[in-house]
Order: structure tokens, then sequence, then C-alpha cells
């Protein structure tokens, strides 16, 4: 009977991706095609990966052929193996609000409908952990580890790595299920998941940098006495103190099981073995409640309360039609409420704050750290425009179902187009303000005129590459859910690609502009004047190829409508 499920769960599976591929009368060769490119990259990307597996592996015998000569030699390939080991360990972490986007994090909504054991469901979710690119790259290298170990003659060092191998190895996989199932429960109010996930790519954008905001003065300084280094202390070796102090983390009592096996310390291999595997016990015991609650509690927090009265605002502007303001307004209401149109935003201004922070410290006796602030509100700039990329290259789709509704309204497709190019365009603005106000705080001495010059250039970059954007959503459309992260909400790889090249295309000329005032004049004050004229032209220019927008949108309109639903 559980074979049987077993093979309809893999069936099931097989026929979900070969659906998704397969051609249907619901689309066209444009929607095919861009869906078999991005199932084409992934083939590289996978190729690109073999490499990495065989050379692992290689290295992984190697080093077992060298733990077994020595102790010293065992210690070398204990910390190697220790680090190398990390990375699968971090990426588990993560993996869970990496993964929400995949569409099929909440894959036991149906299934638990059907007469499948709870168990058969939850070892199927560990079994899928092990599934992941992570695990199938390290995995090889620790299971041929003993192969290195047998070969030079050491049996038992053989058999110690082998077990901790495997422990190991199920505690990553324990550990990625059982985040990935706890994700599941934390991020099921749409609302607290959209917190958490912000607060999550706030702590992961900084984490890089925060370390160098709290760098001694002296820390770099050559001269300093001290205390000698935990190295130089002649109570142990380096290694075996590192591996002491975090020895309860899985990768450390992994390579402290090769450095105790390889200097024949057994009792002490004996307890790191033991350890993985009653962590590898307590990871998988927890899943059990969790995958239980998850299978029971229905799942809320989607739903939002509908005032009786609701108050519409009408806007004015004095460059659009009452239409086009309508088609903004409601398409930015979607935009500003979704995690991802809150990232896009706040993203820009975060990491220049941060790195405008770190480029203005000065530490004693260090090199100071080269990033001027010109160059460091040009990245702001630029990366505003391309996070915003991931809204603007799937305009047409970001809506979900309410598209629909839109097309079903007296509405032509340029308004249409120009409705939505004016709610991101929105966006654009207000991001290069935040992106922009940071380095400006902190580099007082830079002229005023040089970040109004650069905020002007990015509106221009933005309404030059618009109408480049509208077409690139409208040919290679795909349903995103802006809720969530992951490749869920991330648009089509070579539609994003294209309009990466036009924002550098429509930016250039900016760029130039205030390169010759800034260089050549020597006059900042002349940088907004002439950057201004250019926008101007950019945004007369963007209206003047609507026109072409239009015919593109119209002739993809049955298609753009078919996707968005899901058919």
């Amino acid at each position: 009977m559980t074979g049987r499920i077993v093979r309809a769960l893999v069936w099931l599976q097989w026929r979900t991706v070969v659906n998704r591929l397969t051609r249907s009368s619901h689309r066209d060769g444009l929607e095919q095609a861009s869906r078999w490119s991005e199932v084409v990259l992934r083939v590289i990307v996978t190729a690109l990966a073999i490499p990495l597996v065989v050379g692992l592996a290689i290295a992984a015998i190697a080093g077992g052929y060298v733990a077994a000569r020595s102790r010293d030699d065992a210690a070398v390939v204990a910390l190697a193996a220790g680090f190398t080991l990390i990375v699968p360990l971090l990426w588990m972490l993560l993996r869970p609000l990496m993964m929400l986007g995949s569409g099929g994090i909440e894959r036991g909504i149906l299934l638990r409908l059907l007469p499948i054991p709870t168990g058969l469901l939850r070892n199927a979710e560990v079994v899928r952990a092990m599934a992941d690119p992570a695990f199938l790259v390290f995995a090889p290298a620790v299971l041929l580890l003993p192969l290195g170990a047998a070969a030079a003659g050491r049996p038992m060092l053989a058999l110690a790595a082998m077990l901790a191998g495997v422990a190991f190895l199920a505690i990553i996989a324990l550990l990625g299920n059982v985040l990935t199932l706890a994700a599941q429960l934390l991020l099921r109010g749409r609302r607290r998941a959209e917190l958490v996930t912000l607060l999550f790519l706030v702590a992961l954008s900084t984490m890089g940098v925060l370390p160098q905001l709290f760098v001694h003065p002296s820390a770099h300084d050559g001269d300093a006495g001290g205390a000698k280094t935990a190295a130089e202390a002649p109570d142990a070796p380096p290694t075996e103190r590192i591996l002491a102090f975090v020895r309860p983390l899985p990768p450390a009592a992994y390579a402290a099981t090769i450095l105790d096996g390889g200097a024949n310390r057994w009792g002490l291999a004996a307890l790191d073995v033991a350890l993985l595997l009653a962590g590898a016990g307590l990871l998988y015991a927890a899943t059990i409640p969790i995958h239980r609650r998850l299978m029971t509690v229905p799942e809320g927090g989607r739903g939002r309360k509908v005032d009786a009265a609701v108050r519409e605002r009408h806007l004015h502007l004095p460059f659009a039609s009452s239409p086009t303001v309508a088609v903004a307004a409601a398409e930015l209401r979607a935009l500003t409420r979704t995690v991802r149109g809150k990232m896009v935003v706040l993203y820009p201004a975060l990491m220049t704050g941060m790195m405008a922070a770190v480029f203005s410290r000065k530490v004693e006796g260090a090199p100071p750290l080269q990033m001027g602030a010109t160059a460091l509100g040009a990245f702001g700039v630029f990366g505003t425009i391309a996070g915003i990329g991931a809204l603007a290259c799937n305009q047409f789709a970001i809506q979900g179902g309410a598209l629909v509704l839109e097309l079903l309204l007296p509405l032509r497709e340029r308004t249409l187009a120009a409705g939505k190019a004016v709610a991101i365009g929105a966006l654009v603005a207000a991001g290069l303000v935040l992106a922009l106000l940071p380095p400006a705080v902190i580099f007082p001495e830079t002229s005023p005129a040089v970040w109004i010059a650069m905020w002007l250039a990015g509106v221009a970059a933005y309404a030059g590459a618009a109408p480049a954007a509208a077409v690139l959503s409208a040919l290679f459309v795909k349903p995103v859910e802006l809720s969530r992260i992951g490749r869920g909400g991330q648009p089509n790889a070579l539609a994003t690609l294209l309009y990466l090249i036009a924002v550098a295309a429509a930016a250039a000329p900016a760029a130039a502009l205030i390169f010759v005032a800034l260089k050549v004049l020597a006059a900042p004050w002349i940088a907004p004047p002439l950057v201004l004229v250019y926008a101007i032209a950019a945004v007369l220019l963007a209206r003047a190829v609507l026109p072409i927008v239009e015919r593109v949108v119209a002739a993809r309109r049955e298609n753009l409508a078919l996707v968005v639903a899901g058919r």
C-alpha cells in the first residue's frame, strides 16, 4: 500500500512539472518559449554544478586518505571539512523563507484530503528536503570521505566518518524540513507573513555590513600591543580549541569526529557521533507536532475586513486622464500592500545608508575605504530602478485576477499601460528619495545639486525604459505572488535582462550630463537643469511610443487574462 502511494506521489510531482511546460490550447508560442527558457536556465545551472560535485567528491576522498596518516593531517582535514559544511547548514537555515515564493510550500492542503497516512506525508517532506540542490552538492563528498580513510588502511576511522556523515546529512535534511514546516505555520497569516519576511530581508541585507560598523578604531593597528591570540596559547592546538568551542554545531561535530578518529581518541569520536545522532533524533521528533498542527489547523489570516462604506479618493494629475489615474491608483495600492512592493522602495535606502556609514568611518591604522559620495548615489539610483524591475517587467500580472476585471472595463490598452507606468514611476520617485537621503546626510560636503541631478537622472532612466518594460511584461507574462519572496515573485529572467539593458541605455545620457557638469565645467548647479531637460525629453518620448505599446498589449490581451487566471 505504501509503495503504491509513493509511486502516485512521484507521478503527481512529475505530471505537475510536465503540465507547466507542455503546450496547450491556452498558451501561444511566445509564452511557451518563455516557460522553456527558465527550464533551460536551470538545466544550465545544474550542468555547471556537476564539476563542483565531482571536485568536492574527489577532494573528500583525498581528504579521507590524508586524515588517516597522522593527527596533524587529520586536524587540517577536519578544519577544512567543518568550514565547508557550514555552507549547506546556512542554506538550510535560509531555505524556508527563500523558497516561500515557489508556490509549493503549502502542499499538504490538498494531500491531507486523500487517504494518505500522516507519517508518510511527513517523511515525504524529509525526502523532498534531501532533493534540495545544496544537499545534493555536498552529500557525495560527505559519503565518500570514508572511502579514502578505508583505502589508507584505517577501517575504524572510515566507520566513524561514515556514521558521522550519515548523521550530519540527516540533520541537514531534517533541519530544512523542521524550519520549512515552522515557516508554513508561522507565515499563514498575511500580515504576519509580510512582517516576518520584511524583517528577514532586512536582517539578511545588513548582516554582511554590520561587522564593519563595530570595528574598534585600533583594530587594524599593527603596532598595538596586547595579549597573544588564541592560536599562540600553548595549551592546545588551534584546531582543537576552535572545534571545542563550536562542537555543538553539526559541522563542528562532524569535523571533531575526523580529528578524534585520526588521533585514535575513539571515546571522543563515539561521543561526537552520538551527538550528531541525538541531534538528528531531536529534529525528527520536532517534526511530528509541527506537522500534525499544520495538517489539522486551517489556514487563516488571508482575509481582510472591508468597511461597509468605502471612501474613494479621486486624484487628479495634470498630465494624465482620469481613467489613467484610476488605474495607477489601483496598481499603487496593490504594490504597496505586498512585501516585494515595500522592499523595492526600502531596500536601496537600507543599503546606501549602511554603505555610507561604512565608507565614512575612519579606522586608525587602516587605509580608508574608497567610495565617493557620487558613486554611492549612483549605486543607489541604479539599485532602486533595477529592484523595481521585478515589478516593471511583470506589471500586467502583479495584480493577479484583478487584471481580468481591468480588461473587462471599457479601457483602452494605452490607458492600462500608462496607468501602470505612472504607478511604478511613483514607486521609483519615492525609492530614489529614500536611497539618496542617507548619503546626502552622511556626506554633507557634497553639493545638494548633485543629489537633485541624480534623482532627476533616475526618473529619466525609468521614463526611458518604461515602454520597454511594458512590452516585455506583455510578451513574457508570468503569474507571480508578490506577498512572498523567491521564484514565485520573480519575473521572467530574459525580460529582466532586457529591462536592465534598457535602463542602462536610458541612464547613459543623464550620467554623461552629470559628468560634464561636475568634472568638465566644475559647476554642480548646472547639472540639475541639464538633466531636467533630458528627463522631460525622456517622458515625452515615452508618451510618443505609447501607440506601439498599445498594439503589443492589444495583441496579447487574451493571453494576459489566461495567464493571470492560472490557465
